[in-house]
């Protein structure tokens, strides 16, 4: 079925049992959601920023109504293996920031490990986001959280993989 088909049930899904039974943690060993929902005291915001996978820049827009504007510095880095032991193609360190209507709003710092030749020759062939590049290949990646918290300066960050 179609899955704007208004006879559609809505189906739940109990956020208690996590994924296959496996709650999403934190380092600190509690509950990713509830460490979100209590303990950094996030605001509804930036939960969406925090737990958003795909492009930022569009979400952001659309909340402030306002022109987004990118800038971002990427070199080529070191090639080392993953955590699970595969070797990428490329990998590249950058530092990204964001401006909404003229003001600061994000700043990040990211190492994008890029695994497919094709994905690898368009990102360093192009001036055009990841993002962007992904949406020209029509791939989603699975977005997963795995940790998030609070700065110093009272910024926020996350780690999480595509």
């Amino acid at each position: 079925s179609h899955p704007n088909d208004p006879n559609r049930k809505l189906e739940y899904k109990n956020l208690d049992a996590g994924v296959n039974g496996v709650l999403p943690t934190t380092k600190a060993g509690g509950t990713l959601l509830d460490d979100l929902a209590s303990e950094h005291n996030f605001t509804p915001l930036e939960r969406v920023v925090l737990t958003l996978g795909g492009n930022q820049e569009n979400f952001l827009s659309a909340y402030y109504l306002r022109e987004v504007e990118m800038s971002a510095e990427i070199k080529p880095a070191d090639i080392t293996p993953s955590a699970d032991g595969r070797l990428p193609l490329g990998v590249l360190d950058g530092k990204v920031k964001v401006n909404v209507g003229g003001l600061k709003c994000l700043k990040a710092t990211l190492q994008v490990r890029i695994y497919d030749p094709i994905i690898l020759r368009a990102y360093t062939t192009q001036t055009l986001a990841l993002s962007v590049i992904l949406e020209m290949f029509n791939i989603r990646p699975k977005f997963t959280l795995h940790d998030a918290g609070r700065t110093a300066d009272g910024g926020i960050w996350r780690f999480f993989t595509l």
